[in-house]
């Protein structure tokens, strides 16, 4: 039953990706590979987006158990989750994450391959 477990947040892990939109254009697309991904201005995290509006560890989207949630870290600006301001929220593929003046977008392997 663990293995089985593990296997599904592996799974869950490797099919999700982020894509960053500023002014309608997508300008980078992640992978998200990680039990954790950090968003934030500085280069020390993961998904890195230069802007002042921007906290240095902005947010963080995480795997908690088979499921992905946005969790904001205490940023000065907010993070919003399909125009809702958030703390800690599960992510669900579409999901329209704004941070300062970009906008990214979680998909999982199967929407991705439908674009």
């Amino acid at each position: 039953m663990l293995a089985r477990k593990a296997a599904k947040v592996q799974e869950i892990k490797q099919r999700a990706y982020i894509y960053v939109f500023f002014d309608g254009r997508k300008i980078a697309e992640y992978t998200i590979s990680k039990e954790r991904v950090t968003i934030g201005r500085t280069k020390d995290n993961d998904i890195m987006i230069r802007s002042r509006k921007v906290s240095r560890v902005h947010s963080q989207i995480v795997t908690v158990e088979t499921d992905r949630v946005i969790e904001d870290c205490n940023s000065m600006n907010g993070t919003f989750l399909n125009g809702q301001l958030i703390k800690y929220h599960p992510l669900r593929s579409g999901d329209r994450i704004q941070i300062g003046e970009f906008d990214l977008k979680y998909v999982t392997k199967e929407e991705r391959e439908e674009d």
